[in-house]
């Protein structure tokens, strides 16, 4: 029997609150680097610009919780290509 302790840290499992903190922050970002023409952009900003008393939407206490401002991040647009089209750079 070995302790269950050591037995997470050996196969890299991260304690329960820690793994849930990284997949709320995965979410978040992801919702801030949404492209302007997703629907969920308009809410992202509006939601982080202020955080209203009453009636908070999960989204305000995400984005001031883990203090993420989606003006902040850089928007990269995705670059669509043909399949059998080469690499534009070496690899």
């Amino acid at each position: 029997m070995t302790p269950m302790d050591s037995l997470d840290a050996h196969a890299d499992l991260l304690p329960f609150q820690l793994l849930v903190e990284k997949l709320l922050h995965q979410a978040t970002t992801q919702i801030a680097t949404l492209l302007k023409t997703h629907p969920l952009t308009t809410h992202a900003n509006k939601a982080a610009k202020k955080y209203v008393k009453t009636h908070r939407a999960l989204l305000h206490e995400l984005l001031h919780a883990l203090k993420i401002n989606p003006n902040e991040y850089n928007k990269i647009r995705p670059i669509r290509t043909k399949p059998k089209q080469p690499p534009r750079y070496p690899i």
